[in-house]
């Protein structure tokens, strides 16, 4: 049985599992099962990890380690290392200003951060809080064409080179741990509030004093009145266009005069397409 590290500094973990074991004991009940979880069964996540498991390395013998170099070219551009911290939404809930944390993080790497659509800190303030930091930029297709063009425009604005159009996600996930500890938008169950006051760590580092989140790239074509998270789900989960097809990709590439990656990819054949 794997024993993982009891206290509360982050920079004693030694590795993923340890992470995820502190990060489980600090949120509340419904922050770590957004977290952690997926859509329905969670048969992608199931299958995802398995497949990650079964990659091993197949090294070569008597090769000489005592200089190792892990730089990599991508696109045009040399890295440190094969890595990039890829889009995730909504991290302002499981820390004050998480992606602005994570942009600093990627600069003192050397390696791009890639924000999304739905992240808590607009375009505007992960540039004017990381100025040096290489920031590539995930896009949904909406069917509001001028608002997503004003998500790319802004995108633009900021510096950002590399743009990702997700493909494999057309309407929002159905969540069914989202179901069980919400009664309704943004109303946790009596069960989950309490668990909220057991955390008070938690309220004062990501909530206070601002309190929940908003979306920060959606605000401003929220009605007024109306920027609140359980606005911007609603505006998304209407927004995203379901007739998202491959004339939509060359009108995109028509458009966007930058680095263009098709984000969610999955058979060699529309690979070859691509």
């Amino acid at each position: 049985m794997r024993r993982y590290y009891s206290g509360s500094d982050f920079s004693k973990a030694l590795n993923i599992f340890e992470l995820a074991h502190l990060a489980k004991k600090r949120l509340p009940h419904f922050a770590w099962e957004y977290l952690e979880g997926g859509s329905e069964d969670e048969i992608t996540i199931t299958r995802n990890r398995r497949a990650f498991e079964q990659i091993g390395f197949n090294p070569q013998t008597l090769i000489p380690c005592d200089t190792v170099d892990t730089r990599c070219q991508v696109f045009d551009k040399e890295y440190p290392f094969p890595v990039a911290i890829g889009p995730t939404g909504y991290n302002g809930m499981l820390w004050r200003d998480a992606d602005i944390q994570q942009a600093k993080a990627a600069a003192k790497l050397g390696i791009p951060y890639t924000m999304t659509t739905v992240s808590t800190s607009s375009l505007e303030e992960i540039r004017k809080s990381v100025p040096d930091v290489e920031l590539w930029f995930q896009l949904y297709t909406l069917r509001e064409r001028q608002i997503q063009h004003d998500l790319m425009t802004r995108a633009n604005d900021v510096g950002v080179k590399t743009l990702f159009l997700t493909s494999d996600a057309v309407v929002l996930g159905k969540r069914e741990w989202d179901k069980r500890n919400f009664v309704a938008p943004q109303q946790l169950s009596w069960r989950n509030k309490f668990d909220v006051v057991r955390h008070p760590k938690w309220i004062l580092q990501a909530l206070w004093p601002k309190g929940i989140p908003t979306l920060g790239n959606l605000n401003p074509y929220l009605p007024e009145g109306n920027k609140t998270a359980a606005g911007a789900a609603h505006f998304m989960g209407n927004q995203m266009d379901r007739t998202l097809n491959w004339d939509a990709l060359a009108q995109l590439r028509d458009k966007w005069q930058h680095k263009l990656v098709l984000k969610g990819v999955q058979s060699p054949a529309d690979a070859e397409r691509c």
